[in-house]
């Protein structure tokens, strides 16, 4: 059954709970984007408040929910890092 399910649906099939932060890294290589989203980067991106993903935080570790991540992946637009600001043509 879990053969013809798109990347999205197998995260929310995997991952019906909370998440960690290491295993955000696993969600984004089920969803085909391997690069970006290491622990390092993630903790990064926290630090400096691109990634704005509600998460429950209980000590060190942060809970996330999977379809909280998806939806922060739906809202961001899609640039590749090689691309400068001025350079897209539509």
């Amino acid at each position: 059954m879990q053969q013809n399910l798109t990347a999205v649906e197998k995260v929310s099939y995997n991952y019906p709970g909370f998440i960690t932060l290491e295993e955000i890294p696993d969600i984004m290589s089920i969803m085909g984007i391997n690069r970006g989203f290491s622990r390092a980067s993630l903790n990064r991106k926290i630090a400096d408040g691109t990634f704005n993903v509600p998460c429950i935080k209980e000590g060190n570790c942060r809970y996330f929910k999977a379809k909280d991540i998806i939806a922060y992946l739906d809202n961001k637009p899609l640039v590749s890092p090689k691309i400068k600001k001025g350079e897209i043509n539509a």
